[in-house]
């Protein structure tokens, strides 16, 4: 009976690993992807792809490359509102319905060297992740700032972290040397019942919320294990920036700098009111993923998360959130089959 007992409890304890849900024979190239009533939402290079999740299938795709009125000059990237989409290229936002239709779009109205922080609504204001001019040493960093409903600004509410991708030298220009951060902190903004919340690793596990007007609320801080920067992986980077053709032009420009230990967390998004933190701790291939409720309470933490983080250190992706979405407690990303080079859309459940 001890035996017996001692089975179902590990059998129910046992996660879904992650498996294939369906392939995605028309995906090119996938940069973001949301989930929203039931839909899912996949940007590739140049347009948005529409599934049902149950049953799993193909619903609508819009969007094509170009600089016109509803074109997509980069990769898009969107965030899903109540009535409407929000999709930002480079330079430009634009306003679709839920299905797909054109509305209007307008000039983003602040320095944004990417695309990958996409206006998130808290009602009846707009929430931005601009870039503000500093000192030399950090010429830019990403700032919270809210806009009313013409996209004017009305408040800056916190002030984050440099940008991970780094623009290109401009010809003639004296080079100032400047700090690199090869494993960056990670700033993460979401909103949820029109309160907006700010992840910052800089000060640890933290989250300031904030409401849509900007007024400060409460702190959430949780204690977490602090994961060691293998020195393996210090020996592998250097040996391959090294060997790399920009190497001279690089050493010039950047003091590369790699931390002891890892931030908190390297992702934090909110979905069906839960707020889904990804820390660097691992157990058998899976990452921890810690899961609050909107006050901060921790409701669940394992290792179910099944993305590297190392994907977010080596491209400089500023937001790694884009990279996957989560309903019901099922978190559904996109890989790369090696062997057909189509993209497949996998899941993993999160323990209960």
């Amino acid at each position: 009976m001890k035996i017996l007992r001692f089975l179902l409890v590990f059998l129910c304890a046992v996660p879904l690993y992650p498996k294939k849900v369906a392939g995605l024979p028309g995906i090119d190239h996938p940069a973001a992807m949301a989930i929203a009533d039931s839909i899912l939402y996949i940007c590739d290079r140049e347009s948005i792809h529409l599934f049902q999740l149950e049953p799993f299938r193909f619903v609508e795709k819009f969007g094509r490359s170009g600089e016109g009125p509803g074109e997509f000059n980069s990769p898009p990237h969107l965030a899903v509102h109540p009535n409407h989409l929000f999709i930002n290229t480079m330079g430009k936002i634009m306003k679709f319905s839920k299905k797909g239709e054109f509305l209007e779009q307008s000039k983003i109205p602040f320095t944004y060297f990417y695309v990958y922080f996409p206006l998130k609504q808290a009602v009846p204001n707009y929430v931005g992740l601009p870039l503000k001019r500093v000192e030399d040493k950090v010429p830019f960093i990403h700032t919270v700032n809210i806009y009313d409903s013409q996209l004017k600004l009305l408040k800056e509410i916190y002030q984050g972290i440099p940008p991970q991708l780094l623009p290109p030298a401009r010809p003639g220009t004296k080079i100032i040397k400047q700090d690199y951060e090869v494993i960056p902190d990670c700033l993460e903004v979401a909103v949820e019942d029109n309160k907006i919340y700010v992840g910052d690793t800089r000060r640890g596990f933290y989250i300031a919320v904030f409401s849509s007007t900007g007024e400060h609320l409460f702190d959430i801080e949780k204690k977490y294990r602090k994961v060691r920067v293998p020195d393996e992986f210090k020996k592998e980077f250097w040996q391959e920036l090294r060997a790399s053709e920009r190497w001279e032009e690089q050493k010039q420009r950047f003091n590369y700098l790699i931390k002891d230990y890892y931030p908190a967390f390297y992702s934090m998004k909110i979905q069906q009111k839960k707020i889904y933190v990804t820390t660097y701790d691992q157990k058998d291939s899976l990452y921890e993923l810690v899961v609050l409720d909107l006050q901060g309470k921790i409701v669940k933490r394992d290792f179910s998360f099944p993305l590297d983080p190392e994907f977010r250190v080596l491209t400089g992706t500023a937001s790694f959130s884009d990279q996957y979405a989560v309903s019901d407690d099922i978190i559904y990303y996109v890989v790369l089959n090696e062997r057909t080079m189509l993209y497949e859309l996998h899941a993993s459940s999160i323990v209960q």
